[in-house]
Parts: structure tokens; C-alpha cells; sequence
């Protein structure tokens, strides 16, 4: 009967490692594979903030709107618009800050791709693993910078909120006011452009390296 064990002990352990999620049998790519798949679910949080955010976008300009077209004209409508207008800028942050920690997230498991990299033996492929390393860590570092622009823009927009609803206004100061704010959101709008460019390039990287790789994968897209 003892002759029996070693082979309980090897299917207990196998049994083990398949609970755990430490499948000893997956190649490096299948391994990356998984860990990409994992990089997707993490930025679920990220997905879940586009549409609130742009629906805020478009409530607050029309606040904006209202107000400049009540000019200097009551005053108390006035305040009332502003408020509301900064309530709404509070709630684009919170999605924006939702959005970052959503990235921070998927970085910290995207990190776990650089490991199996340097295990991978055939270039044409590890050459394919490393650009798609790249892109994505540049998707990261853009959006790092997105995130920055953005929340300065939401600190000017408070401020403009706060000077339209002072009793005596300078016209000047209003106006140097959304020049700053212009200018920031137009580096927001580049940033964006360029993180949406760099996600499409990484899907593309990605496919091609589950290409090389022979792993007839429907993979999940990064957004």
C-alpha cells in the first residue's frame, strides 16, 4: 500500500497548484496572456467613469452658458448658477480621481508582464512582447499627465465659478481667467488624443503578439 503514496502526494499537489491559479503546465506566453486579461478587469473602474464624466462636462457648460448670458444681471441667479456649477466640478474630480486610481491599478498588474518577458527564448517574439511593454507603460506615463492638466483645469473652473459670483468684477481678470483655462484644456485634449492612440496601439501589439506567440486567443480589449 505505501508504494501508492508518491503518486497521492504528486496528484495532491497538482490539485493544489490548480486551486491556487498556479497552473505549472501554461507556457510564458499563455502566462502574459492571463495577466493581460487581468490588466483589462482592472480598468473597469476606468470604463464606468467615461459617460458620467461627459455628461457632467456638457451640464456644466450649459451652467456656464446661463451665466454669461445673465451678464451682470441678478446677482443671486447668479450665485445659485455658480454653486451648482462648482458642485458639478467636485463631481468631475471624483470621477477623474476613480479614473487614475482605475490606471494605477492596471499598471501595478501590468508590471507582472516584465518578468515573463525576459523568459521568452524566440526574438521575434520577446521583440514583440517588449514594443507592446513599451507602448502600454507610454499609455500610462500620457495618461499620468492627463490626469494632471485635468484636475489643474477643474481648480481654474472653481475659480472662475468663484470671481463670476463676486458683486464687483473684473472684466480683465475674467477674462485672463478662461484664457488659462483654454490653454489647459487644450493640453488635456491633446493628452487625451494621444492616450486614445496609444490604446489602440497597444490591442493592436497585443493581437500581434498573441499572433507570433500561436495562441488562437479572442482576447478583451484595453478601452
Amino acid at each position: 500500500m505505501r508504494k501508492n503514496q508518491p503518486l497521492l502526494c504528486i496528484i495532491c499537489f497538482s490539485f493544489i497548484l490548480i486551486l491556487s491559479g498556479c497552473n505549472p503546465f501554461q507556457s510564458t506566453p499563455e502566462k502574459i496572456h492571463e495577466v493581460l486579461e487581468n490588466v483589462v478587469k482592472k480598468e473597469a473602474l476606468f470604463e464606468e467613469q467615461q459617460q458620467p464624466l461627459v455628461q457632467l462636462e456638457k451640464d456644466e457648460q450649459r451652467l456656464y452658458e446661463e451665466i454669461m448670458e445673465l451678464g451682470t444681471k441678478n446677482i443671486d441667479e447668479i450665485v445659485e448658477k455658480s454653486n451648482k456649477a462648482v458642485e458639478i466640478v467636485d463631481e468631475r474630480k471624483t470621477h477623474m480621481d476613480n479614473e487614475q486610481k482605475s490606471l494605477e491599478e492596471s499598471e501595478e498588474e501590468f508590471k507582472k508582464v516584465k518578468p515573463l518577458i525576459e523568459k521568452i527564448d524566440e526574438k521575434q517574439v520577446k521583440d514583440k512582447a517588449d514594443q507592446l511593454y513599451a507602448v502600454m507603460t507610454e499609455r500610462y506615463r500620457t495618461h499620468d499627465a492627463l490626469y494632471k492638466a485635468y484636475i489643474q483645469g477643474l481648480e481654474l473652473d472653481k475659480n472662475l465659478y468663484n470671481m463670476l459670483k463676486a458683486e464687483e468684477r473684473s472684466l480683465e481678470k475674467l477674462e485672463q481667467q478662461i484664457v488659462k483655462i483654454n490653454q489647459i484644456y487644450q493640453e488635456v485634449i491633446a493628452a487625451n488624443e494621444k492616450f486614445n492612440e496609444l490604446t489602440k496601439e497597444y490591442n493592436d501589439t497585443k493581437h500581434a503578439f498573441y499572433e507570433l506567440s500561436g495562441l488562437e486567443i479572442e482576447e478583451e480589449s484595453t478601452k
